[in-house]
């Protein structure tokens, strides 16, 4: 990661012309700097681990300073968008499970599976037999529940 490093014009005289610069932890490059350079900022690689980057005069003067350094952590958040798939069915009275249209396009949150029956919101059964469709839906699957027979599958 690159970083800039730089210090205030108010350094002392009696500081070096020439400074070390050392990572708290891991690396970093390069290791040494002039004052000018400090002065305009020098840029720096560092590993990601370091949090601290030590600064030290090599002059009359051996004053130090750490300069901590603060990460920003970004999230990033994906959402998915589950399209309700689209199928075509056969609709049956619910009470005497008579025929009551067929080919009729429903919508389903949940996957269909061919050769079952399941409950429509328009107070139907529904038989499915394994074909979809793009068309729009007239009615809709109530839930997932479904079962091998027309016969004791609960109306709504």
């Amino acid at each position: 990661m690159n970083i800039t490093v730089s210090l205030n014009s108010g350094l002392g005289a009696s500081l070096g012309t020439n400074f070390t610069l050392a990572a708290n932890t891991g690396t970093i490059s390069p290791t040494g700097a002039t004052k000018s350079q400090l002065l305009i900022g020098v840029t720096c690689t560092v590993d990601d681990t370091v949090t601290g980057i030590t600064i030290c005069s090599l002059g009359v003067c051996t004053n130090c300073i750490t300069i901590p350094i603060t990460y920003v952590t970004t999230t990033t958040t994906t959402t998915t968008t589950v399209e309700p798939e689209y199928y075509l069915v056969d609709r049956y009275i619910c009470e005497s499970c008579g025929l009551f249209d067929t080919a009729v396009p429903v919508s389903s949150a949940w996957s269909l599976t061919a050769g079952n029956w399941y409950r429509l919101t328009g107070g139907f059964t529904a038989y499915y037999a394994g074909t979809r469709t793009s068309t729009s839906p007239v009615d809709s699957i109530f839930s997932p529940t479904s079962s091998g027979t027309c016969v004791g599958l609960p109306c709504l």
